[in-house]
């Protein structure tokens, strides 16, 4: 039994001590050896991204979809280092390559998707929503109203309007991408509850804090569920719950709120 939170580097040297004597370790080995490398190239500069891009191109030429997936891969690691207009650079180079060989295809809708993330990340609201409005259609001409791809455009588009404070517009979108993942899922995943949390994010800007607090408490539950108390999740439903209690007192009401408490601190959105 391994704990949580073990450095995946010495996770590594004890499976693999497990592996020699025990064949059946060699898969666990597997999946520990790619998070590493994962993990390893995550961490890379982007002039050492760029230039293992470089070569690869040389060899191998631009307009082919291994090259498409290369700056696809490196546009998604520049993201999370937030490096975001490096980012946006790689994905438009995907974008284009896809676009070329494919047209809209569910690649090119994934592009889309990362672009709209990218430029979410920068503040460019805007800008984002459009792309994500893009994924959305490809999403839904090719896959119909029902699948991951199209939760996921689907929330962002809500989650970005609220951020422009769109909020009638953002609650359809919201209410829609929830109920695509529970016919998918069921209420038994993180994402489900993200979904719960943004929709009472959005009921709370338009003040509407009794159906807010419902929606929080069903993304508190899943979380309390399936990550535990400690959760840094959790701990932003705890710290929602609390604000939508101190709002409703503020107004007068006093509906039955969360029996546990948690931080009393405003989350940071």
């Amino acid at each position: 039994m391994y704990k949580v939170g073990l450095p995946i580097s010495k996770l590594q040297k004890e499976v693999e001590a497990e592996a020699q004597n025990d064949h059946l370790y060699l898969p666990l080995l597997l999946i520990v050896e790619n998070t590493l490398a994962k993990t390893k190239v995550e961490q890379e500069s982007p002039a050492a991204l760029q230039l293992a891009l470089d070569n690869f191109i040389e060899e191998n030429g631009r307009l082919n979809p291994d090259t498409a997936k290369r700056y696809y891969t490196i546009g998604k690691i520049l993201r999370k280092q937030k490096n975001y207009d490096a980012s946006l650079r790689s994905h438009y180079e995907a974008l284009d390559i896809r676009l070329k060989l494919y047209g809209n295809n569910p690649d090119t809708g994934k592009s889309y998707f990362q672009i709209g993330y990218a430029q979410f990340g920068k503040g460019d609201y805007e800008s984002a929503l459009q792309s994500f409005e893009k994924a959305f259609a490809i999403g839904q001409n090719l896959h119909g109203k029902i699948h991951p791809d199209v939760s996921c455009a689907c929330s962002m588009i809500g989650v970005t309007k609220y951020h422009l404070k769109e909020y009638d517009s953002a609650m359809p979108m919201l209410q829609q991408a929830l109920d695509i993942s529970v016919a998918l899922y069921g209420k038994g995943l993180p994402a489900t509850a993200t979904r719960y949390y943004w929709i009472a994010e959005c009921q709370y800007a338009m003040q509407d804090y009794d159906s807010a607090l419902e929606s929080c408490q069903q993304a508190l539950d899943i979380r309390l569920k399936l990550l535990g108390q400690e959760s840094e999740e959790t701990r932003k439903s705890y710290r929602q719950i609390e604000l939508i209690r101190r709002r409703l007192k503020v107004c007068g009401s006093s509906p039955e709120l969360a029996t546990q408490t948690g931080p009393s601190s405003q989350q940071n959105v």
